[in-house]
């Protein structure tokens, strides 16, 4: 008698910055919210990464720290004492101002056609998830398929610190294997990054998204396809 092979789910995971959006979006984020807001804070804490940036230090912090994001916390600590609420309609209207227009349309024309083909789309990111969410209600993405960097809260008020670690390197491996069995899934993943080499080797198929004036000759010594879009 035949045993019937279980029937494996099919996921494409998507790193969010410069793959489905055509920029880097944590850092913009706060600087967004500092622009919205006129927030003193956020100005003072701009200034400061930007004259510890030009004295070499955050270069040295990342030295030591190479995994430990240590410019983009920095950065984080502009948002300290916005209310939880002001920082889910600042990330709406991030979403819909700075975002949106910005989308990559040869990669989300492909999220979509992987959706109709029955897909899972599940977002993998070090972006904030408070405007991700904006992102996955328009694309029809489910709440829990966010993976990405969270703002810590404390009584309704934001920190300027991560909730856990920053979803970036090992970290995004390590936030999927919480998920899902690897091997229970036929996998599919997309980056722009080198720096994401553990997703892009995690999944059955790797996919590199890149700008077709930047060439990614790390993609071909992977054995990774690639997805070139138009400048």
């Amino acid at each position: 008698m035949r045993i019937m092979q279980e029937k494996k789910e099919k996921i494409a995971l998507f790193d969010f910055c410069e793959t489905l959006v055509s920029f880097q979006t944590a850092d913009a984020f706060v600087r967004f919210a500092g622009e919205v807001t006129g927030s003193g804070h956020v100005a003072r804490v701009l200034r400061l990464h930007h004259f510890l940036e030009r004295k070499g230090i955050v270069g040295r912090m990342y030295k030591l720290f190479p995994k430990g994001s240590p410019g983009k916390r920095i950065v984080a600590c502009g948002l300290r004492g916005f209310p939880e609420q002001e920082i889910d309609s600042l990330a709406g209207r991030y979403y819909a101002e700075r975002l949106k227009p910005a989308l990559i349309p040869e990669v989300t024309c492909r999220l979509q056609d992987l959706q109709q083909a029955g897909w899972r789309i599940v977002l993998v990111s070090g972006g904030y998830e408070s405007y991700l969410r904006y992102f996955a209600r328009e694309f029809g993405i489910a709440p829990e398929d966010i993976l990405a960097t969270r703002l810590r809260f404390r009584r309704g008020v934001c920190t300027g610190t991560f909730d856990g670690e920053d979803c970036m390197y090992d970290n995004k491996v390590m936030n999927l294997e919480r998920r899902f069995q690897r091997e229970a899934c036929e996998s599919v993943a997309f980056s722009d990054a080198e720096s994401d080499l553990p997703l892009l080797c995690w999944a059955d198929r790797g996919v590199v998204v890149r700008r077709r004036s930047r060439p990614a000759p790390w993609a071909e010594s992977h054995g990774l396809s690639e997805l070139i879009w138009e400048d």
